[in-house]
């Protein structure tokens, strides 16, 4: 068993009594089989039945999932999840035969939540945020882009360079269309900035300097003139 959570007489960090707090696991997280969505307050088995389950009792198993495997007091659980009332244990022992209810546990022999005689209660199952995979995921599926993008440039460089037998083909890179996220920092920039790497070391091209693509105010006007101006002979947008 780890440390001890004891009362530490924190509150929740929701404007009015009743409010979810606002932090990772907010986002969702997977407990064993479950997977646990608390702004919606649901609970979805692993066959896909869909429980729903009171405020303040999912305020319970996201404080108890921000301490996994550790001991966390009854004092604690009251004094953050019933900061604005006073209650009795009475009221987290139902919350948390609920909790086991919606989970399929059996407090004899639980796979989910232990009672600790006299101390509290302890959360047994691996917690795992659900926002960190979804952004990995999203980073793999830009940079999956962006590769096939650089692929497909160089194959048409190719076919152009061969055909022509000339000097490197001038490509410029123009910023993309695309929102800022964790997944893709800086946006379209950043996938253009990922392309514009992946392009650097042709044979085939000659890059046009980021300084100059991304200094372009309003790609909306003529190509050509883009193109003129960035002595390019081809722009990737």
């Amino acid at each position: 068993m780890g440390r001890a959570i004891d009362s530490d007489h924190s509150r929740p960090s929701g404007d009015e009594a009743g409010d979810l707090p606002n932090d990772s696991l907010m986002n969702g997280f997977l407990l064993g089989s479950c997977k646990i969505q608390p702004r919606e307050g649901l609970i979805v088995s692993a066959e896909g039945e869909r429980l729903h389950i009171e405020t303040r009792v999912m305020m319970v198993l996201v404080e108890l999932a921000r301490h996994p495997n550790q001991l966390v007091s009854k004092n604690h659980l009251l004094d953050t999840v019933w900061s604005d009332t006073i209650v009795g244990d009475q009221v987290l022992s139902r919350a948390v035969s609920l909790l086991r209810n919606a989970l399929g546990d059996d407090a004899k022999q639980p796979k989910y939540i232990r009672t600790v005689s006299r101390g509290g209660y302890e959360l047994i199952q691996p917690v795992t945020p659900l926002d960190q995979p979804l952004r990995s995921k999203q980073r793999r599926h830009w940079q999956g882009i962006a590769a096939g993008l650089a692929l497909t440039v160089l194959l048409v460089a190719g076919l152009l360079s061969w055909q022509a037998s000339t000097a490197p083909i001038t490509v410029a890179v123009i910023p993309f269309t695309a929102p800022d996220t964790d997944a893709l920092p800086m946006g379209g920039e950043g996938l253009a900035d990922y392309l514009i790497s992946a392009l650097a070391n042709s044979q085939q091209l000659s890059i046009v300097a980021r300084r100059s693509s991304f200094a372009i105010p309003d790609t909306t006007v003529d190509v050509k003139a883009i193109g003129n101006d960035l002595d390019a002979d081809y722009l990737v947008e």
